[in-house]
């Protein structure tokens, strides 16, 4: 009894260190199916392949696959074991936070392979690269297969291993994006520019407003969001397509067939699903591949809806990449409505105070040449003048002398 005590004591106690961290995986595989899932804690150490094994019973298999941090992210991608069978994943001595105390913690998840062979897989299970890359997707199958791959269109395998190139020189900022490999979502944190201007291929520039979305939404309210595309280049851009995920954004239109030079055209795009999501619409044609981030979070506690009046999504100043300007300051380009108050999209300045309070120093003088003007009339108007005086002297004068004697 004592010793059945001990045991749910102990069981107890390792639930309680491992709740610290979640991490979930699939219950079942086909073999040398893809394998991902993200670890979700407080993890204070980076976590090592060397800490990842499988097991097979007490036999360890060998290990295809990696874990990484993508942003502020860590996931675990892995390909299936080729034998049906029953499995382990152990991820081992993470260093994590306990009720405040740092521990080290074990996460075991049981899996089972079982089924057909997986049609085909994909190599790596997540990207982190600030370059151009590729991913490798090996075709288990005898017959040519054609699946879509989000950013790159319908792309067709040949048995075997096949190659797709991904180009990340439009990419604008750090953004952590899904990639939909057919079947498979690849996580992907691509480094872009550092600069947030305008895309610009060539004589080719396409301006985006917002540039990205980031929102936490109600579980019952679905928004619809719109992206505003303006050619302010010098030539028409041409049979624009939009590529997304269609379980996951209902967008219209869908293609773009000519935006004329300083035109714009509206692409409204809304959510499917109650799902929390980061994701990408890109909007690519010849010469064109530019992403468009967007993260949705949704909550069950009511939040006030952000579509105004008109229908239009309105949007909060980071979104559309501007500033808040504080009072002593002045933008320095064009000012637009936002959420959280009136949105600078050029430079905040220190306001020339110069001009504004000249008008302060004008006043001052002519009230000064008033006054001097005033004592001066006045001064005048009790003071007699040479004139006066001098008649004054001719009649005392005149008094003065004796009497004319006929």
């Amino acid at each position: 009894m004592k010793k059945m005590c001990l045991t749910i004591v102990a069981m107890v106690f390792l639930s309680y260190c491992v709740s610290a961290l979640t991490f979930e995986i699939k219950e079942s595989y086909a073999p040398k199916e893809n394998m991902l899932g993200e670890i979700v804690g407080n993890i204070i150490d980076p976590i090592e392949k060397s800490q990842i094994e499988f097991r097979r019973g007490d036999v360890r298999v060998p290990l295809n696959g990696d874990i990484g941090k993508l942003g502020e992210r860590e996931y675990l991608w892995a390909i299936a074991p080729e034998i049906e069978n029953n499995y382990t994943l152990y991820i081992r001595n993470i260093t994590t936070n306990v009720a405040g105390v740092v521990k080290k913690v074990d996460l075991i998840r049981n899996f089972t392979v079982k089924g057909n062979l997986t049609s085909y897989n994909v190599e790596p299970g997540f990207i982190v690269t600030n370059k151009n890359f590729s991913i490798n997707i090996f075709l288990y199958e005898d017959m040519k297969k054609n699946i879509n791959v989000s950013i790159a269109g319908d792309k067709l395998l040949e048995p075997g291993e096949n190659s797709i190139d991904f180009n990340i020189d439009n990419f604008i900022g750090e953004s952590l994006i899904d990639i939909v490999v057919g079947n498979y979502n690849m996580p992907a944190y691509i480094i872009g520019k550092k600069n947030e201007t305008p895309i610009v291929v060539s004589n080719l520039m396409l301006s985006i407003s917002p540039l990205t979305i980031q929102r936490v939404v109600s579980i019952n309210d679905r928004p619809v969001y719109s992206i505003e595309l303006k050619n302010t280049g010098n030539t028409t851009l041409e049979d624009i397509e939009v590529v997304y995920n269609n379980k996951t954004f209902k967008v219209y239109p869908q293609e773009i067939s000519s935006l004329k030079v300083n035109k714009s055209v509206f692409v409204n795009v809304s959510i499917i699903g109650n799902e929390s999501i980061s994701d990408s619409i890109y909007f690519t044609n010849d010469y064109l591949n530019v992403a468009f981030p967007i993260r949705i979070n949704f909550t069950n506690s009511n939040i006030s809806s952000t579509v105004n009046s008109s229908g239009k999504t309105n949007y909060y100043c980071s979104e559309l990449n501007g500033v808040i300007c504080s009072a002593d300051e002045v933008c320095s380009q064009e000012v637009v409505v936002s959420l959280d108050g009136y949105c600078c999209k050029g430079k905040c300045q220190v306001q020339n105070n110069t001009s504004s309070s000249a008008w302060i120093g004008y006043l001052l003088g002519i009230l000064v040449l008033a006054g001097l003007g005033y004592i001066v009339f006045k001064y005048k108007k009790k003071t007699p003048g040479v004139q006066s005086i001098f008649n004054r002297k001719v009649a005392e004068a005149q008094k003065k002398m004796p009497p004319n004697i006929s």
